[in-house]
């Protein structure tokens, strides 16, 4: 996704510019506005795909990005809640799509993202020292950018649509471990990038976009069970992918219902939600916003209030938030971005949600 939680509860947003290089804003004061406006992070304007962000256990914000050289770009915090940051680094590859992060059950980052061969790739943060690991290849035979999701036990499990419209799924064969599972399909059709989160019974659901659009859905029929996915009853058109998330579930009125979001034909944003927890789904219903181009990304306040963020058409990024955890109604502002100091320069693509870590 192209937002982080900062650790004193800032939410932080990022995304690319027309000019390649990548620009974030932040809240100035936790759970709410003013906000301090858009400014590029690094100098470096070499960036091919919207800023894909992840939250390590320690607090630190890591963001990474495909170069125009088909490399990941790596930046990450220095010091908690700071805006010191390492500076952009290569860590090579030669990539096709939105790079991945995900988080493992003992806090260590993972990147996947498809090759230029159409297979899945991953390189890893290193246990120690500075130097990440090599690239390794996953296989497949990958269409457009992978998902991740953190199983009930631990595992992470990969998603991915292949080229004969199929989406299929590795995992890890224990918690933390480079051993993974066969390709084993998992339904179809699906031609874009799914969603997927766990229940709040740790029960994974993914969100398929198939052709057309036309979304379906599917869930574990017991926590930690890839083998058993019933069909769970979803209907919706979405231009490009959808995403999901989960309302609180600590303070007394979040109860921890998954709620999802999708850009339809006209550019308008709808959303829609569990009528209770781990159970079914309510009607599609618009938010107000319009004239939004495809990719949305989803977080959590402080408050843990969701909200929601999307570039329209000029160039500006429109976010709307809840005003209590868990209920409408919903209030939106506009960030600006369609004038980012230089000539022309506005924001042009965020980062996907790509990987929900199982403590989330």
């Amino acid at each position: 996704m192209s937002t982080g939680l900062n650790a004193d509860g800032r939410l932080e947003v990022f995304a690319r510019g027309s000019d390649h290089g990548i620009y974030h804003n932040w809240q100035t004061t936790p759970g709410e506005g003013p906000w301090n406006g858009f400014t590029q992070l690094g100098s470096e304007n070499v960036f091919a795909s919207g800023p894909s962000v992840v939250r390590k256990p320690d607090g630190h914000l890591h963001v990474f990005a495909r170069g125009l050289q088909n490399d990941l770009w790596h930046n990450f915090q220095l010091e908690l809640n700071g805006t010191a940051w390492s500076g952009w680094n290569s860590h090579g590859g030669e990539l096709a799509g939105t790079p991945v992060p995900a988080i493992q059950e003992n806090g260590r980052i993972l990147v996947f993202s498809t090759g230029s061969n159409g297979q899945l790739q991953r390189i890893a943060e290193p246990t120690s020292g500075t130097i990440w690991t090599d690239w390794k290849s996953l296989g497949g035979e990958l269409v457009g950018s992978p998902a991740a999701c953190s199983n009930g036990d631990g595992v992470l499990v990969v998603l991915a649509a292949f080229n004969d419209n199929e989406l299929r799924f590795r995992a890890q064969t224990a918690p933390n471990q480079d051993s993974w599972s066969d390709w084993a399909p998992l339904t179809g059709p699906v031609t874009a990038t799914p969603a997927a989160i766990l229940n709040l019974d740790l029960r994974m659901q993914i969100i398929i976009p198939g052709v057309g659009g036309e979304l379906g859905s599917i869930e574990q029929a017991t926590a930690g069970d890839l083998l058993d996915w019933p069909p769970v009853p979803f209907d919706g058109i979405a231009v490009g992918a959808p995403v999901i998330s989960r309302n609180g579930h600590v303070l007394p009125d979040a109860d921890g219902r998954l709620e999802a979001f999708h850009i339809g034909l006209t550019g308008e944003l709808y959303h829609k939600w569990q009528t209770a927890p781990d159970g079914g789904w309510s009607e599609w219903v618009s938010l107000g916003l319009s004239n939004l181009q495809p990719g949305l990304c989803v977080d959590r306040d402080r408050d843990q209030r969701l909200e929601v963020f999307a570039i329209d058409n000029s160039g500006n990024m429109q976010h709307t938030w809840q005003t209590l955890p868990g209920n409408d109604p919903w209030i939106s502002g506009n960030l600006g971005g369609a004038s980012l100091g230089g000539l022309g320069t506005k924001l042009e693509e965020l980062g996907f949600r790509g990987a929900w870590w199982f403590r989330e």
